[in-house]
């Protein structure tokens, strides 16, 4: 009787896909997550933030929506293109375990407008992961060199010259929290 009455316990809660207020945002927000993988908490725990991410992309309008392009790396290295995608997918709890959404506080009409036709440009010309993370050679990305390159299409640098020396790459290499840091973001919504 004593164990019965003793081991009754609430099942563990299951988390739950984000409420995400989409008409708060608009194209040139900038979408940051922390992913769900031992590699995601390590990109998140390396920078000097306390915004721990591991990954990020910015929104346009494409195809008559608010969609999400970035990059990252897939398993088998056959999809680890540049993409559209809802902030559903993006945001959905198997790939993120918390996430916001930033924006640029002084960007004028005609930066807006570089910024979005730099990215459908990207788009288009299908640019692919970049594995040796050289910013030097921009053939190929990462994703925080891809937002920060779409940015400097505008003569903006989020990054504002931060970056990591990480063992075993060739180059500095730029995390999601040294774009995070920039003062003229304002943090939109996070969850």
């Amino acid at each position: 009787m004593l164990l019965m009455c003793g081991c009754h316990t609430s099942p563990p809660k299951q988390p739950s896909e984000p409420d995400i207020p989409i008409e708060k945002f608009q194209a040139t927000d900038i979408v940051f997550r922390l992913g769900r993988t031992i590699e995601s908490n390590l990109i998140a725990t390396a920078g000097n933030d306390d915004n721990h991410y591991s990954h990020v992309g910015i929104l346009v309008n494409h195809n008559d929506s608010l969609k999400v392009i970035h990059i990252e790396p897939s398993p088998t290295h056959t999809t680890d293109i540049i993409k559209a995608e809802s902030l559903q997918d993006f945001f959905s709890i198997e790939k993120s375990l918390s996430g916001c959404v930033a924006r640029f506080e002084e960007l004028s009409s005609q930066k807006c407008n570089t910024i979005q036709t730099t990215v459908l440009q990207l788009l288009t010309s299908r640019i692919t992961f970049d594995h040796e993370y050289l910013l030097s050679d921009t053939c190929s990305m990462y994703c925080t060199e891809l937002i920060e390159y779409i940015f400097n299409s505008a003569e903006i640098s989020l990054s504002q010259g931060r970056s990591h020396a990480l063992p075993f790459l060739q180059e500095p290499i730029l995390l999601p929290s040294d774009l995070s840091q920039n003062s003229s973001l304002v943090k939109i919504w996070s969850y």
